[in-house]
């Protein structure tokens, strides 16, 4: 046994192991991906183009808390009301009425969730939902045929199975989520480690891609809710996105 030997070979793998992380720094101030010696030299594996951070990172996550009201099945998802279009809004009105719904009535409910929307989209609506046979049009007002084709209304929240909402619709949910997913992750996570989490979550039930994502951090950076970690290419929770107080 060479002692002297054996202490200048854990020396060399100390400089070593430093000069690694000295090197992740400046790709990161660069937002550069890492090339493959470093990210095999620093633990990690190939994903996306980009560096996705230790194996051991993947973690099981499980939906927002959020209460399920009683009847909706165990299948279907839920979309903020405030992001529904007018087609997807003037049907979850009428599904929660007993009988037809007059016309300024459906405006009214409507426009009480969603105010921006006005009266000529909720009429054009209601035309193109009688030409395809999903609601009756009559003088004592709009009637629901289809119901497979409208989610309930409950609080703050549209439920109904994913092939009730729009894409729109669905990109608001991607975008509850993705605050969701960060907020697991203090540190912060790289675009390609973010789509990689969301690919995990079963119940997400959303369209899924490198380019949804970017562009829904682009719209989160824009209104707050995410922000970069200091000079480097992982997102974390901006201020808008926490909690009062925090």
């Amino acid at each position: 046994m060479d002692l002297a030997k054996e202490a200048r070979a854990l020396e060399s793998l100390t400089r070593l192991l430093k000069a690694a992380e000295e090197c992740r720094t400046l790709f990161d101030e660069a937002r550069m991906d890492y090339p493959a010696p470093l990210r095999r030299m620093l633990g990690e594996r190939d994903s996306f183009g980009d560096s996705p951070g230790p194996v051991a990172r993947a973690i099981k996550i499980s939906p927002p808390d959020i209460t399920r009201p009683a009847g909706v099945p165990d299948g279907w998802i839920h979309v903020p009301i405030e992001a529904l279009g007018p087609q997807t809004a003037v049907l979850g009105v009428l599904r929660g009425a007993s009988e037809p719904m007059p016309v300024k009535q459906v405006v009214s409910e409507v426009k009480s969730r969603i105010p921006s929307v006005s009266d000529g989209s909720i009429n054009n609506v209601g035309t193109r939902l009688d030409e395809r046979n999903i609601i009756a049009r009559a003088e004592d007002g709009w009637r629901l045929i289809d119901k497979s084709r409208a989610p309930l209304l409950n609080g703050t929240r549209a439920w109904g199975a994913d092939s009730m909402f729009q894409t729109q619709e669905l990109a608001a949910r991607r975008r509850e989520a993705v605050l969701h997913v960060l907020s697991l992750f203090p540190t912060g996570l790289m675009s390609a480690q973010l789509l990689e989490q969301m690919e995990r979550c079963a119940w997400l039930k959303t369209p899924l891609s490198k380019d949804l994502i970017k562009a829904d951090m682009e719209e989160l950076q824009e209104t707050g809710k995410v922000k970069r970690s200091g000079n480097s290419r992982k997102w974390i929770l901006g201020e808008e996105a926490k909690p009062k107080g925090a």
